[in-house]
Formats: C-alpha cells, sequence, structure tokens
C-alpha cells in the first residue's frame, strides 16, 4: 500500500485545549478543490489576540457582556485557527487564470458569502450572508496548506519580498 501525501493541521477542538495535529490527506484536498479555489503552501501565520480569544471560546466586551464563538453562526470547533497567512500558490482550480504555481501571496482572511448584494458587488467586507471568515468559519493556516475557496480573496505579493524565515 502506497504511504499517503499527507500534511499536518493545526485544531482547536474545543475551548482551552491544546491544539491537536491531525495528518490530512493532501491528494483528496487537491482532487476536490472548487473551479475558484486555490491551495496555498503556507509559509507563515501569525499568532493574533482574536486566535486566542478563539482558543479560549469567546471575549468579554464589558463587564456584562461577552460574545462566544459557539454561539455564532458558522463559528465552532474542530477549526484550524489562524487568519494572518502567507505563502505559496500550490494548486488551484480550473478558473483561476491570475495565479501561477509557486506565486507569492498573502491571503485576506474576511470572506464573503458570494451571493449577497454586497459580495455581487465585490463589497465582500460588507457580507449581508453567512460570512466565511478564515480561521473562524472555515479552516486557517495553523497548517502547512490552507484552502482558499476563491481566488479573489489571494493578493499577489513582490517577488522582492522573501518568504524564508
Amino acid at each position: 500500500m502506497a504511504e499517503q501525501n499527507t500534511f499536518r493541521s493545526y485544531f482547536i477542538t474545543s475551548p482551552g485545549v491544546e491544539l491537536q495535529c491531525l495528518k490530512i490527506n493532501l491528494d483528496e484536498i487537491i482532487a476536490n478543490l472548487s473551479a475558484d479555489g486555490v491551495l496555498i503552501k503556507v509559509c507563515s501565520a501569525g499568532v493574533c489576540h482574536s486566535d486566542l480569544h478563539q482558543w479560549e471560546g469567546g471575549y468579554r466586551l464589558s463587564e456584562t457582556e461577552e460574545i462566544r464563538f459557539s454561539d455564532r453562526d458558522g463559528y465552532g470547533f474542530p477549526k484550524v485557527p489562524g487568519h494572518e497567512v502567507a505563502g505559496t500558490v500550490y494548486a488551484f482550480g480550473k478558473n483561476v487564470q491570475r495565479l501561477g504555481i509557486g506565486d507569492q501571496v498573502c491571503i485576506y482572511a474576511w470572506m464573503g458569502c458570494g451571493v449577497c448584494e454586497m459580495c455581487l458587488n465585490e463589497e465582500d467586507c460588507f457580507c449581508a450572508g453567512s460570512a466565511n471568515e478564515l480561521g473562524f468559519c472555515i479552516d486557517g493556516g495553523y497548517a502547512e496548506y490552507v484552502v482558499i475557496p476563491h481566488h479573489r480573496y489571494i493578493l499577489p505579493l513582490p517577488k522582492s519580498i522573501s518568504m524564508d524565515l
């Protein structure tokens, strides 16, 4: 039996619990990539205070108010955190024409639903539908690879910016 082509992803399985490393089948991810999707090989992912709030399960707005991620549509566990991501294009769907394999990119994390009026007018940051925030609603960059559902959320970086750490 041939060895599977896998990569590591680090999941929050429940608030306050140590992140769990799971092996994901890379070949399956590539085979299921949408026509507009892009697979990024992660070079770096920032640790933001919101990642910590997610791991804690929520955050306080005031002495008496708090937001619990489990109460918000699309936010739940298990989830791979990480919304501050840079990497290189590893694979992409048939509709992607402006990117090439190996291109250095960063990712716009606040993705819209793609079907509401705001998204159709390319104003995804004002999405009136169900947003797909990277690392919160869809798996993020605390992994060796991350799937971005639409190439419009990929921002090319100049070759003068080094991905070497």
